[in-house]
């Protein structure tokens, strides 16, 4: 049985190197999704902590899991969530 709740796929094409690509997307201070606000405790690495506040709620805590640079990175948080982001090189 699939316990995937639901799924959103987004991708975007942007003119830069992969190397350029993964150093920003996994600086977290480049995590723009207002008013959520994110920190990490620690590299951006699997076993590393981070953090998601939200205004009214309690921090949701969640763990890298796997990282492989330049190709892609997920995480798990509360409630058993899971997210992955994937970078991937056209042409």
């Amino acid at each position: 049985m699939n316990d995937v709740v639901y799924q959103v796929e987004h991708s975007v094409e942007a003119p830069v190197s992969p190397a350029f690509a993964w150093d920003w997307r996994t600086d977290v201070k480049n995590w723009d999704d207002p008013p959520a606000q994110f920190q990490i405790d620690g590299p951006f690495a699997a076993g590393s902590w981070g953090t998601t506040r939200l205004p009214g709620q309690q921090p949701l805590r969640w763990q890298i899991r796997d990282v492989r640079p330049q190709d892609r990175r997920s995480h798990r948080g509360g409630g058993g969530r899971h997210a992955e982001c994937r970078l991937t090189k056209q042409g």
